[in-house]
Parts: structure tokens; sequence; C-alpha cells
């Protein structure tokens, strides 16, 4: 056994803690062992250490527990904080927060200024799934972390390809009390679900051209449309030769109508 407290504080800063067979640092009957704290609460009370509030700046070598029996810290029943210290991990395996994004989800293309689409007043924008800004609501809304207590930014791309519909990249950070950063990535999917919406002009009659049985240049009008990503074009399968309709009785000499 490295350090054994038993109801008691300990203050630990810059000890050589590897070899033992059963423990670095053991807690137990309400002990409370400060082996680094990067948030300076000084929970020791004693305020020897040369952290922040003088609290321990750990510095502890902890090396040699990641495999086999003994543990680094065994905490039985009580406090223990032991941060900024080397437990000799290697690439792969860092001190950083550990992290994974929530899941993947999809969101109707809804349009806003993120998404370079201008909104309408049916938009739905509300429905795109909002960043979380606070570890509870990362792990909320899926996301998993190694630490207990971290600050969490965000940080959206430009929907790829749009420019209505495509994916959004989401980059999570997370950042633990010692500094220690890690990022992770969620990918929204936008879908344009709502159609557009047209209504068609007013019907027109017009006069045949002179000797002729149809009519051409015939002014159509121009439908109403909406949508709510804008309406990115308007076609029709209009001739450009009108017949007449067999609206004149036979003798008649008034102009035929289409």
């Amino acid at each position: 056994m490295g350090i054994d407290v038993n109801a008691g504080n300990a203050l630990v800063e810059s000890n050589d803690l590897t070899g033992n067979t059963t423990a670095a640092i053991r807690v137990q009957n309400g002990g409370i062992v400060d082996a680094g704290d990067c948030s300076g609460n000084n929970v020791t009370g004693l305020g020897t250490g040369s952290g922040l509030n003088g609290s321990s700046a750990g510095l502890n070598d902890l090396t040699g527990y990641l495999t086999g029996d003994a543990k680094a810290v065994i905490n039985s029943s009580g406090t223990a904080f032991a941060q900024n210290d080397n437990f000799g991990a290697a690439a792969g395996r860092t001190s950083s927060p550990r992290c994974k994004a929530p899941y993947p989800t999809h969101s109707p293309a809804a349009c806003s200024s993120v998404l370079r689409c201008r909104p309408s007043r049916s938009s739905a924008w509300a429905t795109f799934p909002a960043g979380a800004g606070t570890l509870a609501g990362f792990v909320g809304l899926g996301g998993t972390a190694s630490c207990s207590s971290a600050t969490v930014s965000f940080s959206d791309s430009s929907l790829d390809p749009g420019p209505y519909e495509g994916t959004v990249t989401r980059t999570y950070t997370l950042t633990d009390a010692c500094g220690q950063t890690n990022a992770a990535i969620q990918i929204i999917t936008v879908d344009d679900t709502v159609p557009p919406t047209i209504t068609g002009p007013l019907d027109v009659a017009v006069n045949a051209d002179a000797g002729q049985c149809y009519a051409t240049g015939v002014a159509l009008g121009v439908p109403l449309t909406n949508d709510n990503c804008g309406v990115a074009s308007v076609s029709n399968d209009a001739p450009l030769q009108f017949p007449v309709a067999p609206t004149s009785s036979p003798g008649s000499s008034r102009p035929e109508r289409i």
C-alpha cells in the first residue's frame, strides 16, 4: 500500500507511488485525499499544495496500475481527487476526457440562416435539434463522456451539399477541470419533407390568330406558388399553338375562340 488514509485528510503532491501490490492510494472511513484537484476546492482544508487555493497540483506518479489487480486509487468510503497525475496512459489511452457524440439525427428542412435557406412563416426550424451546452444536456442527447464534470461547446458546419437538403456536421468539444479536451462529431441529416403549394391562374379566352385555326402567344398568367425553402422553378406544358374549340355555329361571322 502506498498511502492509506483512514478517517483523516491527506494532501498528496509530486510523490512516486508506483509498484504497490494493493493500491497507490486507499481512502476509507470518511477520509479525504487531495492528490490533484484542478478546480482548487481545497477539499482537505490543509491548503499546503501548490495548486489553486492551496489544493494539490497533482504531479504524482501513479503508473503501473493499468493492468493487474493493484489499483491506482481505491476509494472505499471517502473522498478522493486524483487529477493531473501520471497514470501511465500511452497513445490511445489518453487522460483527455473520452467522449462520444449524441446519436445522429434527422430533421425536416426548416430553413434558417445556418442552413442558408430563407424561412417562411410555416417553417418549423424549432424541429432542428438544439445543441447541448452542458454535460448533462450532452449525455441527455445520447452522448457519453468519461469525466464527471466538463464544459461543453459545439459548432455547426454549413449544410452540405445544400442549399435545402444534406447534412450538418456538429462538432462537440468537452473540456475537463484540468483543461484537457476531446471532441466528437454528430451528423444531422436535413430532409425537405414539405411539398410546395401552387394555385393556377384564372382561365383565359382569346381569339384565334387571323386566318388561322389556332392562337399563339397566349398570355397564360402566373400561378401563385410557395414553399418553406423557396420555389426553385416553375414550368408548364403549354403548347406553342392552341387549337380553336368548336364554339361557333356554321355560317356564324363571329371570331372563333380558344
